[in-house]
């Protein structure tokens, strides 16, 4: 900040002037112009009245703040920090000058007057001015370098050896140099002339330079202290100059004010507050830099010092810091370190870390302590949610139910929770510091083998990640559970293994579980016998015994006969016995290795490992009889038991198990075809097994095809033959048949695949996926609803009888939105008699909603038409073994003739099957059979292809006689 400060030097003549007086002001003489001045602290003029630069002038001042007091700034000084007014006087230029200094009324600058100043006479300057020459003998009896020079030429007038000496200036060659130019640094050239015009002085300035091939000084580097002090004379004016070499003391020095930097660089850099205290005395506390800015402080904003810092401490934590103080100042205790909260300017309490160190007098008293502060507010929170996390994990582990254990490098027990306490019988007391090994022994799992410790293999190296295995645990109380362990080694960041963490799960009642489930599944809940799955194993077991080792095992296959009777006549219960019975019988003819199972139902078969086909055919005929021999009595009843049983061999030449069990299986069929309670062997090359295994291969096939998608529903025509001239337009129908792709792409026929379906009640699924793609493809194409009489879908007699099939075609015409009186389904004669009631029963049904019914093939093995009064159909269709020959055997024409005529008779329409030629039909008109269907009224085609073929259109009279004449 630069302060003005006005300079008034004036006489009397000032008059009205505001500014105080004083009893010197008498002395001023009379007539002398005012001097007045404005200037600044530094000394430079500002502002000069026209006096005051006469007089510089006339007294040849370069400038005129020459006029002021050498002692201007320290009178200034004086007076701003004391406020009292300040006399000064001095003599310059033959002019004796009293000076007055003081605060003006304003308060605001340091006003300067010039109470009295007056030319002295010649005489009495030259009483006091001494010959510049006179000064020679005190400059060289003083002890310091002293030198004069010409102010304005700088040329050395006097120097002391000394000073020739500190400056290398050879004696004699003093007038020849011009002081200035032994500093080789300009920039202290530069200062120097600044402070000379600027003060007129010159203290204490401290130069070093380092002496170069140009310059006075020698290469070693030389540190001076210069004072300058100009003189004005009459004769003009002079400069006087002193020298101290202090070049060792300098090095020093800066040595000093080196290490006091680095100190201080230290304090100032460091993350830590440093603090000092002395005691006794005042105001002698001092805090670092750092301190403030750790505390939210400015510097100037808050005092310092022990109580303030006490006052910024948690009250919470007061009384720990001043006990810590306490004992430092008091017991002597050399140091302290206290943690307590400070309070922390906008941000709260934080956590800090206080260190202090006392120093000691000769008296035992603490005299200084020096101490640093550290924030530790974020390590404190660590180790605030390290405590909390450990003490969840604790927490954790004392309440989970898993038994855990750690150990360190040595295999020691750490810690073990108090599960793992439980669990071992011992208490976590007793486990601490033992060995593992003096802790459980393990054993393999349901054997007396004991196995190594997975926790010592762990902590030797060998397992780098999580071991997990089941065993059998004994304590050493004897106690024995089946546990599954988990080991996981304790690897540190560093990669070094300091120990072992185990979780033991109690897992013997889940074993025990595991292993009843394991027998269940495996055996049936009634018997007690294996069940298919299990026996399938051991199946597949014998087949890779006779394929690698040669070996032989036979299969028996039991299927009980007239089972279902006592199920309906006596009940479950009953049946349940039977099959108890029956195992028990059957396992009583056994040998050790021989195993029985219950496939299910009333399905029993045996392996008889190693055993021959003939010993296997004897060993039948052995269960056989005792079969025979056996009567089940039920409440006081008895009943007869018998068994189908089919004989097969495991040889290598069955491929897999499917081949083993359609063997046996096969033989079985074949036992009860031959009337039942008999034994029949399966042998390759037997015509009724190879037709039996030809119907299980086109089931396979079938499977396939359905699943791949490769079943082909086909269209053929139905069309009305009938002889009335009154019906204008008469329309066709047609029946659905499926045919089957190979994996060829050929179109395989239903004769060669359906009664494969019908043998193994695939019929059902069959029907099902007709009907939906059928119903589907004519809601798709709507139009063709219109253009038909009726849309004929066969359905089998297992269909009739299957449960929820009947909802099943309900809720698909619902679903699709079709008609039921476009429907007709066909069902087979022979179907219809052996389930008649339950026939009759689901055709009526679907006639209430609609639909129309045909029975198919009929006449084929027809013994009776009674049963056609209750059986509610629509139309007869006539079996094609009579229809085929209707134009050359009279037999077959008085068949046809007959059935006809009885339908027609009962109120039905009849369908005529095989039509190949244009005689057959004309016969068939003849007759008067109302529909003919064959390939001479239309090949079978796609459905989607029929609707768009010739074949598929509306039939008038004139087209039916073209139709006649031309085949089509």
């Amino acid at each position: 900040m630069v302060l003005d400060i006005a300079v008034s030097i004036k006489t009397s003549k000032l008059g009205g002037n505001s500014m105080p007086t004083s009893d010197l002001s008498a002395s001023r003489t009379e007539g002398v112009v005012p001097i007045e001045l404005m200037c600044r602290f530094d000394g430079r003029i500002i502002e000069a009245n026209k006096a005051a630069r006469d007089l510089a002038k006339s007294v040849n001042a370069p400038k005129v703040n020459r006029l002021l007091p050498d002692d201007h700034f320290e009178l200034v000084s004086r007076a701003l920090h004391s406020g009292d007014v300040v006399v000064s006087a001095n003599h310059i230029y033959g002019f004796d000058f009293e000076w007055k200094y003081y605060l003006d009324q304003r308060s605001k600058v340091i006003r300067i007057e010039s109470i009295n100043y007056v030319q002295n006479k010649q005489s009495e300057i030259d009483k006091s001015v001494v010959s510049i020459e006179g000064w020679s003998n005190f400059i060289d009896s003083v002890p310091v370098a002293v030198c004069v020079t010409e102010n304005n030429s700088d040329e050395i007038r006097y120097i002391n050896q000394i000073a020739c000496r500190i400056l290398n200036i050879i004696p004699g060659t003093e007038n020849q140099t011009k002081l200035r130019e032994v500093f080789a640094n300009t920039n202290t050239i530069k200062k120097i002339n600044q402070l000379l015009i600027e003060k007129g002085f010159v203290r204490d300035l401290k130069v070093s330079a380092r002496g170069t091939n140009n310059s006075r000084w020698d290469k070693d580097e030389k540190w001076l202290q210069v004072n300058i002090k100009l003189i004005r004379k009459l004769e003009g004016s002079f400069l006087i100059w002193t020298f101290t070499d202090y070049t060792s003391g300098s090095q020093t020095e800066a040595a000093l004010l080196e290490s006091e930097n680095k100190f201080q660089n230290v304090i100032q850099g460091a993350q830590e507050g440093i603090w000092e205290w002395q005691a006794g005395l005042e105001g002698s506390e001092w805090w670092s830099q750092p301190m403030y800015e750790l505390l939210g402080l400015k510097v100037d904003e808050s005092k310092i010092g022990l109580s303030q810092l006490q006052r910024l401490i948690h009250p919470e934590d007061r009384e720990i810091f001043a006990n810590a103080w306490s004992r430092l100042i008091n017991d002597k205790g050399k140091q302290f370190i206290v943690e307590a909260r400070i309070a922390v300017k906008k941000k709260g309490y934080r956590w800090f870390v206080i260190r202090g160190t006392a120093d000691y007098d000769y008296t035992g008293n603490a005299k200084k302590v020096v101490g640093s502060i550290s924030d530790i507010h974020l390590q404190k929170q660590a180790q605030v949610q390290l405590a909390e996390e450990k003490d969840k994990v604790v927490a954790t582990l004392r309440s989970i139910v898993d038994a855990v254990i750690t150990t360190n490098e040595r295999g020691e027990v750490q810690y073990i929770n108090q599960a793992a306490a439980r669990f071992l019988n011992c208490s976590e007391e007793y486990a601490r510091g033992k060995h593992i090994e003096n802790v459980i022994d393990l054993y393999e799992e349901e054997s007396d083998e004991k196995i190594e410790n997975p926790i010592l293999s762990c902590l030797s190296g060998n397992l780098k990640k999580n071991q997990k295995l089941n065993a059998d645990i004994v304590t050493k109380t004897g106690t024995k559970y089946t546990v599954q362990l988990m080991v996981t080694p304790l690897i540190s960041q560093s990669g070094k293994l300091y120990g072992a963490v185990t979780v033991m799960n109690d897992v013997t009642n889940l074993r025990l579980l595991a292993r009843r489930l394991r027998y269940q599944a495996s055996h049936d809940s009634l018997t007690s016998l294996i069940n298919r799955s299990e026996f399938e194993r051991n199946v597949r077991k014998a087949i890779l015994n006779a394929k690698t080792k040669h070996k032989k095992s036979s299969l028996i296959y039991l299927d009980l006969d007239r089972f279902k009777m006592v199920n309906d006549l006596y009940g479950h219960a009953a049946g349940d016995e039977l099959l108890i019975q029956f195992s028990n019988l059957v396992k009583s003819k056994l040998r050790g290795s021989d195993i029985l199972a219950r496939l299910g139902g009333d399905e029993f078969a045996l392996l008889l490992p190693e055993c021959s086909l003939d010993q296997a055919e004897e060993k039948a005929h052995e269960i056989l009889n005792s079969i025979q021999e056996y009567k089940f009595i039920w409440e006081q009843k008895s009943f007869n038991v018998e068994a189908s049983i089919g004989v097969a061999e495991v040889n290598q030449k069955c491929f897999d198990l499917s081949y083993a069990l359609s063997a046996v299986d096969s033989a079985c069929y074949l036992a009860k075809e031959s009337g039942r309670n008999c034994v029949r062997v399966f042998r390759e090359g037997d015509e009724n097994i190879n037709r039996r295994r030809g119907q299980e291969r086109w089931l396979q096939r079938f499977d396939k095809a359905l699943n791949e998608g490769r079943l082909v529903v086909t269209a053929q025509s139905i069309i009305n033959i009938k002889a009335n001239k009154d019906i204008e337009i008469d329309k066709n129908g047609f029946e659905i048949l499926i045919r089957m792709e190979d994996d060829n792409g050929r179109l395989v026929p239903p004769n060669a695949f359906l009664p494969a379906v019908e043998r193994y009640n695939r019929a059902p699924k069959l029907d099902r996926w007709i009907l939906d793609k059928v119903l589907l493809q004519l809601s798709d194409n709507r139009d063709v609803l219109s253009q038909i009489d009726k849309c004929s879908i066969n359905l089998s007699g297992q269909s009739l009888v299957s449960e929820g099939f009947l909802p099943f075609i309900m809720a698909k015409l619902k679903e699709y939105q079709i008609d039921p009186s476009k429907i007709c389904f066909e069902i087979t004669e022979t179907a219809a008699i052996a389930n008649l009631d339950q026939a009759t029963s689901f055709v009526q049904k679907l006639k209430d909603l609609g639909c129309y019914f045909a029975l198919d093939d009929f006449g084929a093995g027809l013994s009776s038409f009674a049963y056609l009064k209750t059986l509610p159909v629509d139309f007869l269709k006539i079996d094609g073994m009579f229809v085929k020959d209707i134009h050359r055997d009279d037999v077959s024409r008085a068949m046809v003739k007959a059935i006809n005529d009885m339908g027609h008779v009962l109120g039905k329409q009849t369908i005529a099957e095989y039509v190949e030629n244009e005689e057959i039909l004309e016969t068939l008109k003849e007759i008067g059979v109302d529909f003919a269907q064959g390939f001479h009224a239309g090949r079978p085609e796609p459905i989607l292809e029929f609707f768009e073929s010739s074949q598929f259109k509306v039939i008038t009279p004139k087209m039916r006689k073209l139709f006649a004449a031309g085949g089509r």
